[in-house]
């Protein structure tokens, strides 16, 4: 609740919508993707089961955290690093480019490289900004 929204609210508290909102535009996209990212690792952690194991959240955010820093990621190695089986993983990956979000790109020569396109780095930002009340 703001102060507009009530004229009985003592404005010497402290507004913890409003607070809320000026920590979540202070703490920047990338570092709210690691922290998400760190949270699925967590919860990846926990629970193993491929029922709660979210392996395309993963690797979408791996991938945009890789563009954040500029940084090309390998197949295998965003496969490896999100603990996703490769035959599994290279479907997952195919399912992504068909949906448009992911593109195999040319950045590492001799070897499959994948980044998000402009819809999937766009979808990435904006699930990770209505996501700043989780960090």
């Amino acid at each position: 609740m703001t102060v507009t929204d009530s004229p009985d609210r003592d404005v010497s508290q402290p507004d913890p919508a409003a607070d809320s909102a000026v920590m979540a535009a202070a703490v920047p996209v990338e570092a709210r993707a690691v922290a998400l990212h760190n949270l699925y690792r967590l919860r990846q952690r926990h629970f193993i089961s491929p029922a709660m194991a979210d392996d395309a959240m993963g690797l979408m955010l791996t991938l945009f955290i890789s563009a954040c820093q500029d940084m090309a990621a390998g197949e295998q190695s965003l496969l490896l690093a999100n603990r996703v089986a490769p035959l599994a993983g290279a479907t997952l990956l195919d399912t992504l480019v068909q949906a448009g979000l992911v593109v195999v790109t040319g950045k590492m020569p001799g070897r499959r490289s994948v980044g998000l396109t402009p819809l999937g780095s766009a979808r990435m930002r904006a699930y990770i900004a209505d996501s700043s009340d989780l960090i």
